[in-house]
């Protein structure tokens, strides 16, 4: 949407119909999503979010899955730019990350339930989009 939007209506307007659209879609959500458990107000403070971080395994996990996605998702920034690097048109070097989320769902649905339980496929689902 954004590729075909953006030399017609010019950028301010792309990012103010993207956002029109998530508001609309949000809205949605709002009114159509409900609690599974009924909510119970509890006091907050800032080193509830920070007392894991002192457990050595939680740390050493916390960090790996910060570089971990690094790894994994800054390469994706990087696979349009290439594609038209080497050649492919403008147009079609934009679906490469919808063609690659395509070919990696084929490959997670074939593989052995013993695998697909791991928490790596798991991860490997959750996709970056452009």
């Amino acid at each position: 949407m954004v590729v075909r939007l953006l030399p017609q209506i010019g950028f301010a307007w792309v990012m103010r119909t993207c956002a029109f659209l998530f508001l609309f879609l949000l809205i949605i959500a709002i009114f159509t999503v409900e609690a599974r458990t009924p909510p119970k107000p509890k006091p907050w403070e800032v080193a509830a979010f920070f007392r894991p971080l002192r457990e050595r395994p939680f740390l050493l996990n916390t960090l790996g899955l910060f570089f971990f996605s690094w790894g994994v998702f800054v390469p994706f920034n990087f696979l349009i730019l290439e594609a038209q690097y080497q050649g492919m048109s403008a147009e079609l070097a934009s679906y490469q990350i919808a063609i690659l989320n395509a070919a990696r769902s084929e490959i997670l649905l074939l593989q052995p339930p013993s695998l697909s339980l791991s928490p790596y496929s798991l991860y490997m689902q959750i996709t970056p989009t452009s």
